[in-house]
């Protein structure tokens, strides 16, 4: 098994075992403390999620993984990115939703509810992973605002869907994530043109 970091022939790590600890090892040694991982190109297969286990399921088959990562700061940039490319989509989406709920939502509307709420949870674990980062934007404090108001919302959704209120569903989402979806969007939008860089930009 060979293991390659960003692609360069220079950090070629060749391994001979049928373990997962050992290409943990392996991985962690080429990133070092510096860098994160983005995400592993594994025999063409690219993995975004759960590496380990991936890793052991395949371990006896694996070629080449191609470790791609990152440095704190463009780690951080490339994800505001996303979260700003999902934030802009989702508002036409919200706003679909909140029309559903309000009349009479069908099946396809509890599978858009379940998106956003899946969203919502992505966008809180994505905050709270770069809270947990030396380097943080200059204007982090309203970052951890949005997060612990996001996290309320989510328990108000919660206690709405147990009561069976479509309104208050509906209220919740129109009224109270939009709103806060827009300060995040500002926030991001803020921090990437003062702090990062956008890719498409000469």
């Amino acid at each position: 098994m060979k293991v390659i970091l960003n692609n360069d022939r220079k950090s070629l790590i060749h391994i001979q075992t049928n373990e997962v600890s050992p290409v943990i090892q392996a991985i962690n040694e080429l990133i070092g403390s510096e860098l994160i991982i983005s995400h592993l190109i594994i025999d063409d297969q690219t993995i975004y999620s759960d590496h380990e286990l991936y890793i052991e399921n395949y371990i006896k088959d694996i070629k080449v993984i191609d470790v791609i990562a990152k440095t704190r700061a463009e780690f951080i940039n490339d994800t505001l990115l996303t979260t700003e490319n999902y934030l802009l989509n989702s508002f036409v989406i919200i706003d679909d939703l909140t029309s559903q709920f309000y009349s009479n939502p069908i099946d396809d509307s509890w599978n858009t509810f379940k998106q956003l709420t899946n969203g919502i949870q992505w966008l809180t674990d994505m905050i709270f992973m770069v809270d947990r980062m030396v380097e943080r934007p200059n204007n982090w404090e309203q970052y951890v605002e949005v997060y612990y108001q996001l996290q309320a919302n989510i328990k108000e959704l919660a206690d709405a869907l147990e009561n069976h209120d479509i309104v208050l569903i509906a209220d919740i989402i129109h009224y109270e994530i939009k709103a806060l979806f827009e300060t995040l969007m500002k926030l991001i939008t803020n921090t990437i043109d003062q702090e990062g860089s956008r890719h498409d930009v000469n």
